[in-house]
């Protein structure tokens, strides 16, 4: 993780030669990922700005700023005590609540499934666990199977009300 690679750069030779190799070695690890260098680049960017900050969230320690459901649940409308909100904000909440879930355990079933515009399938997916449905998660593949678009219908926040997606 960015940890290893920051290790790895302060153990890095202190000579202009071994910076470069400290950093090809960064960027090549993070090719391999798939990011290419633009990604090595943010990921750099991102580990500088996030150092020696880190913050207690519900998973854990972790380095980072990261967001809070309460950041989002000022655009949220009750309607006969159903909520909803907007699509950005419910995939900026399915976003902070499924960082670090392990989905495994949740019972999986398939709500509603029609072929797509774009040759796969359309389908939604309820997750739930013993209090009931957890997330409500829409994803589109296409003629191939892969996944091409996935976002939030549906996510039950920590204090237990499931916030839905306006349609």
């Amino acid at each position: 993780g960015i940890e290893a690679e920051a290790n790895k750069l302060a153990k890095a030779p202190k000579g202009l030669d071994g910076v470069i190799e400290g950093t090809g070695n960064v960027a090549e690890d993070v090719g391999k990922a798939g990011k290419g260098l633009e990604g090595a680049a943010k990921g750099a960017e991102s580990a500088a700005e996030d150092a020696g900050k880190v913050v207690e969230t519900s998973y854990g320690k972790s380095s980072g700023k990261y967001d809070t459901t309460a950041d989002f649940l000022t655009n949220i409308e009750n309607r006969n005590g159903k909520f909803y909100t907007d699509k950005a904000t419910i995939d900026k909440i399915g976003q902070v609540e499924a960082r670090g879930e392990d989905f495994s355990p949740l019972n999986k079933r398939i709500m509603s499934s029609r072929a797509s515009t774009e040759g796969g399938t359309s389908v939604v997916y309820k997750y739930s666990d013993e209090l009931g449905t957890k997330y409500l998660i829409h994803e589109v593949t296409d003629a191939r199977g892969y996944i091409i678009h996935r976002d939030f219908d549906a996510v039950r926040i920590s204090s237990g009300q499931l916030i839905n997606k306006e349609h």
